[in-house]
């Protein structure tokens, strides 16, 4: 089921459209990477695994496969969560096999 937010009375929500989506190709490696840097002005993202390797990734620096957010299997999918993460994000794979597909909307 959906949960939709109350507000006070008189209350306003702001929303602003995107000004870009920018993608990028990532290769996945088997050592700590770097998918995105940080950036104050990300309000989407999203990262799609085009290998056959999982992908570990963090919200910080320094992946590794037992310090991580989520894991990303081959073919899979996962977009940020509101409020969006605006620091650096990184990632380590199972083996250096594949592309990491990710696009930040700003």
């Amino acid at each position: 089921s959906v949960t939709a937010a109350v507000l006070p009375t008189g209350s306003t929500v702001a929303t602003t459209p995107l000004t870009s989506d920018t993608g990028s190709n990532v290769a996945v490696a088997a050592t700590s990477f770097t998918v995105l840097a940080a950036n104050t002005s990300r309000r989407s993202a999203s990262i799609y695994n085009d290998g056959a390797a999982n992908v570990y990734v963090k919200f910080g620096a320094t992946a590794t496969t037992s310090d991580f957010k989520v894991k990303i299997a081959a073919g899979q999918y996962y977009e940020f969560d509101l409020p969006i993460y605006t620091g650096i994000v990184d990632a380590i794979g199972d083996s250096a096999t594949g592309t990491l597909r990710v696009v930040q909307g700003l």
